[in-house]
């Protein structure tokens, strides 16, 4: 009401279906028993997340691979350049090179306040830097931050492309006069391409392992889906999916919002645009809005759903008539 909303039925029942959506009422544990406690609720959402974020691996042993060359050294000159001492300039040039809102420690400091009070707090500053590279000692209190940690997907191609100059691994092509690729990464997903044979199916499961022994990472098999091509046979298929240790999958799925259009899709997988429009008109929304209101719904609707998934996917007729047929019934 602060910001503008006027003091209706519909604001009062807005805030009441928030509340009643954001509070966890019951959850599914890992054997598919509903757990309704509140506190048991609580236990298990934290397990959940410490089990995911913690690893099995004590140990990871550092392999160097044969392809990675001989390891690179310092000079003498380079060398005498990282033992001379900090000067005040450098620590302060340091400073200016971060972002002034980015990344703030535990305490909520960024280094926008160091930067914009540093003629008060430039001494103190000056001092622990210096004093940690003396001593080569970094106090505890310092070492205090938020950390998150994003595997090396770098070494995982690295390992890839050993496998593929080995003859172990071989791409596949788009097209015959195609280049050859064997993975893609898109943020922190990844697809992997090979020959449907043994011997291709054991490498990728030796790459996997390798960059889970490496990274201190675990693949997640339940998230983890096969696909392959219609003329493979079903004995094959579950052959291979018995190496790789995924099931297979007949539908790629959605990546961003987006269908994955392959050999076998319908246009009958674009029909969530229609539901998800319909699921945002019919609700108990519409019933406490003014005609003008329920124009403002309509429109606000159909710019955002349908539009981001006409970026890159064109929408059949009868989609788009459904969607007509949608809007007119609600006014």
């Amino acid at each position: 009401m602060i910001q503008g909303d006027r003091n209706t039925s519909f604001y009062h029942v807005t805030t009441l279906m928030r509340r009643k959506r954001n509070k966890i009422m019951s959850i599914k544990d890992y054997q598919g028993e509903w757990i309704n406690d509140q506190e048991a609720i609580m236990v298990f959402i934290q397990d959940h997340f410490q089990n995911l974020f913690s690893s099995e691996l004590s140990f990871s042993a550092r392999q160097v691979s044969s392809h990675e060359g001989p390891c690179p050294c310092l000079s003498n000159s380079e060398a005498h350049t990282l033992s001379l001492a900090m000067l005040d300039e450098e620590i302060r040039h340091a400073l200016w090179s971060l972002k002034p809102c980015k990344s703030p420690g535990p305490d909520g400091i960024h280094a926008g306040f160091y930067q914009r009070f540093w003629p008060i707090v430039s001494n103190s500053v000056l001092f622990e830097d210096k004093e940690a590279f003396r001593t080569r000692k970094v106090p505890p209190n310092l070492n205090q931050t938020l950390i998150a940690l994003i595997p090396k997907i770098k070494v995982l191609g690295r390992i890839i492309e050993e496998k593929c100059a080995s003859k172990v691994w071989n791409p596949v092509k788009a097209s015959n006069s195609g280049p050859a690729f064997s993975h893609l990464f898109f943020a922190n997903d990844l697809l992997l391409f090979a020959k449907a044979n043994t011997m291709n199916c054991s490498s990728v499961r030796e790459a996997i392992e390798e960059f889970c022994s490496r990274s201190r990472q675990k693949i997640n098999n339940t998230k983890s889906k096969v696909f392959f091509s219609p003329n493979i046979a079903s004995d094959q298929r579950e052959e291979l999916c018995d190496i790789l240790g995924f099931h297979s999958t007949s539908n790629l799925g959605t990546y961003l919002g987006f269908p994955l259009r392959h050999v076998g899709s319908s246009n009958q997988d674009l029909n969530f645009v229609v539901s998800r429009v319909e699921q945002k008109l019919a609700g108990w929304e519409a019933n406490l809005l003014s005609f003008a209101g329920r124009n403002v719904l309509i429109r606000v609707s159909l710019n955002s759903i349908p539009s981001y998934v006409m970026q890159s996917t064109l929408l059949p007729a009868r989609i788009l008539d459904k969607l007509d047929r949608t809007s007119w019934n609600l006014l």
